[in-house]
C-alpha cells in the first residue's frame, strides 16, 4: 500500500536506520551500513509495484543477496515478525551459480562485481528489482546505493525499471539521484 503523503516517504528512509532497531531510535546509535541498506531496499519495496502475474495473491516477497551475509542478516532481522506491503518477506543468499528464479529483489555488493554481471543478465527483462552499490557499478541495474559527502544516498535508473516491467513510485524517484541508460547522472 503507497502512501498518499511526500511527507512520509522522507522521514521513513532518513530514519530508516531506527528500523534495525525495533523501530526504536536511541540517541546517539546509529544503524551499521548493512542496517541501513536493509532498511532502504525494504522501502524499495514498500514503493515498487511488480506486474500481477509476477505476484500472486498471498505470495511472499523473495530479497535475494549476493555477496553480503551482513545486509541479508539485516533484511531477515528487520522482518522478522512483519510484514512489509502487506505480505511476508523472505530472505535467500545466491552463491555463484544460483538462479534468480523466484527473486523480486536482488542486492548485490560492491565486492561482487565479477558475479555481479551473470546476476544482472539472469535478471534482464525479468520483473526482479536490481539493486547494487555504485550508480555505475553495473550496467542495467535498476537502483544502487552510494556515498555522498558522507551520506548514503540511492540512485535509481528508471528506464531499466521499464525494461522489468517495475513501476517505481515517482515519490520515491523524486528522493533518488536520477541515472540514465547511458550513466549520464540527473538531478
Amino acid at each position: 500500500m503507497l502512501m498518499t503523503s511526500r511527507s512520509w516517504l522522507l522521514p521513513a528512509l532518513v530514519l530508516a536506520g531506527s528500523l534495525a532497531h525495533g523501530g526504536r531510535a536511541v540517541e546517539g546509535q546509529t544503524a551499521s551500513a548493512p542496517e541501513l541498506k536493509a532498511a532502504y531496499l525494504l522501502n524499495f519495496i514498500r514503493f515498487t509495484t511488480w506486474p500481477e502475474a509476477s505476484l500472486s495473491l498471498g505470495d511472499a516477497f523473495v530479497a535475494c543477496v549476493s555477496g553480503d551475509a551482513f545486509v541479508a542478516t539485516a533484511i531477515g532481522e528487520l522482518v522478522r515478525g512483519r510484514r512489509v506491503a502487506g505480505r511476508d518477506v523472505t530472505v535467500r543468499r545466491l552463491g555463484r551459480g544460483n538462479p534468480v528464479d523466484g527473486c523480486h529483489l536482488l542486492y548485490w555488493s560492491a565486492t561482487d562485481g565479477k558475479h555481479a554481471g551473470d546476476l544482472l543478465r539472469q535478471a534482464s527483462a525479468r520483473p526482479i528489482l536490481t539493486v547494487g552499490e555504485s550508480p555505475d557499478s553495473e550496467p542495467g541495474g535498476i537502483a544502487s546505493f552510494f556515498v555522498d559527502q558522507g551520506r548514503m544516498r540511492f540512485a535509481f535508473n528508471p528506464a531499466a525499471a521499464e525494461r522489468a516491467q517495475l513501476q517505481i513510485s515517482s515519490k520515491l524517484l523524486s528522493l533518488a539521484t536520477i541515472v540514465k541508460d547511458a550513466h549520464a547522472v540527473a538531478r
